[in-house]
């Protein structure tokens, strides 16, 4: 009995330490992450689960709050407005302007709104692109770029702004009847789990809102790490359900067929595959950190970013990934 107590008390004591070492990881990751890239006045911070994202919930308790409020607003009649501030990508004071989205949801889709007065981008994608100048100083030059988007306001930013001294790719998918690298109407046709590209080839990756919608999320995360170069980021944007622990596939591809495992979620867009929309394979949950590790990059976290003045805003801090190659 007391050598078994001896070896429960051990375990206990492991954890804590394992506990308190992460604890201290995470905030010299962010001291380092800080003084590296420059963040300047950006309210965000590194975090690498869950708890980490409610602790910076908690110290930006009363922006979240003032979110939940216009919220309950929308919920009684108030179904638009904005919010003024400085826009990342136009380097200008501007109003984002939100409107509630009824073919969605009753709350207002804080990710998916405040757009610019001026380039008529969203909140989420304001935030990549605040984080790319970061990353990069604005000025990148000599850099590879891959997003798996060609027809969006994100990929007509990065291109009109930063193709004079970078290289940028964007791609669509047309179906699975088409090969990676194929051109279709003028537009490259990539499949995520099998690219057309050579190893170590890009020095970012980009993927906004398009991960959900694969059907194999290992075997894609497999192919960006084979792509990117030594030291590239995969910088990576998709709705994760916080309130739950554990990411549900809800469907397969199964002898090039479609097998659903729950009842089908399709988000807005066109799709070549599905007049319903783009087909949703995986709902995530908490778990997303423990997904991306599993991948084997050197090193991946999340950027939580909560900031009004920036125009990034939400009940849920809007959260990027990154995963280091």
């Amino acid at each position: 009995m007391i050598i078994c107590d001896w070896k429960i008390n051990f375990v206990l004591l492991i954890k804590n330490l394992l506990r308190k070492y992460n604890e201290i990881e995470n905030k010299f990751s962010n001291r380092r992450f800080n003084k590296i890239y420059t963040f300047k006045n950006y309210n965000c911070a590194i975090v690498n689960s869950y708890e980490d994202i409610k602790k910076f919930k908690n110290k930006n308790k009363n922006l979240v709050d003032k979110c939940d409020a216009l919220d309950d607003e929308s919920l009684n009649g108030h179904t638009e407005g904005k919010l003024s501030g400085w826009c990342a990508c136009c380097n200008k004071n501007v109003d984002f302007y939100w409107k509630l989205m009824p073919q969605y949801s009753d709350h207002i889709l804080f990710t998916e709104t405040f757009s610019c007065q001026l380039c008529g981008i969203n909140n989420r994608i304001r935030a990549i692109i605040h984080l790319f100048k970061i990353f990069e100083k604005s000025e990148p030059k000599n850099k590879k770029i891959y997003c798996y988007e060609y027809f969006t306001p994100f990929f007509k930013y990065l291109y009109n702004n930063y193709s004079a001294d970078n290289e940028v790719i964007g791609s669509e998918y047309f179906g699975a009847d088409r090969k990676s690298g194929e051109i279709v109407d003028g537009v490259l046709h990539e499949d995520s789990l099998n690219l057309s590209f050579n190893d170590n080839e890009f020095d970012y990756i980009f993927s906004n809102d398009v991960f959900e919608h694969v059907s194999d999320i290992d075997k894609t995360l497999s192919e960006v790490k084979r792509c990117l170069k030594k030291g590239g980021k995969l910088v990576l944007r998709i709705p994760v359900t916080w309130s739950r622990e554990n990411t549900i596939k809800l469907a397969e591809i199964e002898n090039g067929e479609v097998k659903f495992l729950a009842p089908p979620i399709y988000h807005g867009g066109f799709s070549f595959d599905d007049p319903n929309g783009c087909l949703v394979f995986y709902d995530y949950g908490q778990d997303i950190f423990e997904i991306m590790k599993k991948a084997g990059f050197k090193k991946t976290y999340g950027i939580a970013i909560e900031d009004e003045k920036f125009g990034n805003i939400g009940v849920e801090p809007v959260v990027v990934f990154i995963c280091e190659k």
